[in-house]
């Protein structure tokens, strides 16, 4: 395996954070695999992205975490949060723009 493919994989990036994904394509591939979205776009992958970690380490609540990441969704402070079937396919197919973006990356 080449040498910059084992570095890689010993640091094990985790991707369940969007900016910390991003930061790692652009240092190791020169690749910002965000540019093409809309700050709009990119707001719905980051929610998506929240809600999840919200159910995951938490109870569902939007908290005071949830909400300096989302500091749009302010209001929502302290109520379950809600993802939408449309909002779940939203972020899928944006999703799918990053990764497309990917496969031009060769090993």
């Amino acid at each position: 395996m080449p040498k910059q493919i084992d570095d890689i994989q010993e640091r094990k990036p985790s991707f369940q954070e969007l900016y910390e994904a991003r930061k790692f394509f652009k240092t190791h591939f020169s690749l910002d695999i965000f540019s093409d979205l809309l700050e709009l776009e990119l707001l719905s992958l980051r929610r998506v992205f929240q809600k999840r970690h919200t159910y995951v380490h938490s109870d569902g609540s939007i908290n005071e975490k949830y909400v300096k990441k989302i500091p749009e969704d302010n209001k929502l402070l302290g109520t379950k949060a809600v993802l939408t079937f449309e909002e779940f396919w939203k972020a899928a197919l944006i999703l799918r723009k990053v990764i497309d973006k990917l496969i031009i990356i060769k090993p």
